[in-house]
């Protein structure tokens, strides 16, 4: 129950206890939304797939990036 309380959003200002790590919770991330999930930044790429379904959905495909040692930002890929 922790880790799906963890993933609802607030409007106030986010606490420690709400901070994430991608290897943490990207399967997480990628299971709770049905999404498969990109990770980018300068020390490694790491790809997470739902582990509810079957076949990921090309459509549904979230890049986010890790800058400057503290902020995730959304990352369009085109293909």
């Amino acid at each position: 129950m922790e880790l799906i309380t963890s993933l609802y959003v607030e409007r106030d200002p986010v606490l420690v206890v709400k901070w994430m790590t991608i290897p943490d919770m990207g399967y997480v991330i990628a299971s709770r939304y049905n999404v498969v999930l990109i990770h980018l930044s300068r020390l490694q790429i790491l790809t997470f797939f739902s582990l509810r379904s079957l076949a990921p959905v090309a459509s549904r495909l979230i890049a986010i990036g890790f800058v400057s040692g503290n902020y995730f930002v959304q990352v369009y890929i085109i293909y």
